[in-house]
């Protein structure tokens, strides 16, 4: 299916990742995310990232085993969306999201929200068009 202009490229141009991170916070060593993730909740916490990055599309997966109050700004350029599971996440951008499956990061803008604990998201960021 190469032929075609929309078609998925095999690997070429992507990389994939998985890391176990002590400090959540190191996601924007190698990601275009600006985030800050605060511990609400007391406890040790593990994360777990995944990351898929190609030319067009980028998927974030994250996962912590306590709450925390994340803020920053969407990777510039990029249509950002995030998938979660019901009550997973508490509030979004000041609004109660508990029965939410999707929330919006939008286009470099910024966002704050706060996780329940043993969050898990996945965020699928595409290339803007001009």
């Amino acid at each position: 299916m190469g032929h075609i202009g929309n078609s998925p490229i095999s690997d070429n141009g992507q990389s994939s990742e998985m890391m176990l991170l002590d400090e959540p916070n190191d996601i924007n060593r190698f990601s275009a995310w600006d985030i800050d993730f605060r511990q609400i909740e007391p406890g040790p916490m593990n994360t777990t990232v995944r990351l898929r990055a190609g030319k067009r599309l980028e998927l974030l997966e994250i996962s912590m085993s306590r709450a925390v109050h994340q803020t920053g700004i969407s990777p510039a350029g990029r249509i950002t969306l995030g998938l979660i599971k019901p009550r997973q996440v508490e509030s979004w951008q000041g609004t109660d999201v508990s029965s939410s499956e999707l929330v919006g990061f939008g286009n470099s803008r910024s966002f704050d929200g706060v996780s329940a604990s043993r969050f898990r998201g996945l965020a699928i960021s595409m290339k803007a068009r001009p």
